[in-house]
């Protein structure tokens, strides 16, 4: 992935990150320094379009060895390229390039959930 830098940067611009889903709030400010003692830091952001997020909800899913690598074999079957796999206890979400996976959502092959699981699917772009 080609990452761009952001010429407001250079210049000490501040930058202001905001929620999508939630525009009205006031959102992260990116500045070059500040007299606030910061609780976290934050090591960086991107973006990029064209993603879909493919999340699989199951209870216990920790539990079942090997979970992850079958889910993981659907989308190697289909010829998708998985980009970032984050995942908790009982949810992982692939990212993947939107493409292929809207052809083969399209065409029926994906994504239908099994007894006891929930399969999402969203566009990023």
């Amino acid at each position: 992935m080609k990452m761009r830098s952001f010429p407001v940067r250079k210049e000490g611009i501040p930058i202001n990150i905001r929620n999508t889903n939630a525009p009205e709030e006031p959102g992260t400010m990116i500045v070059e320094s500040t007299c606030q003692k910061a609780d976290y830091t934050i090591t960086g952001i991107a973006g990029k379009k064209g993603f879909v997020a493919v999340n699989i909800d199951k209870d216990m899913m920790n539990s079942e060895v090997g979970f992850c690598r079958k889910a993981l074999e659907a989308f190697e079957e289909n010829g998708i390229s998985i980009e970032h796999m984050p995942s908790g206890i009982d949810t992982m979400t692939v990212f993947c390039t939107s493409g292929r996976v809207r052809r083969k959502r399209a065409a029926g092959y994906f994504f239908h959930p099994s007894p006891g699981q929930s399969g999402h699917y969203r566009s990023g772009g």
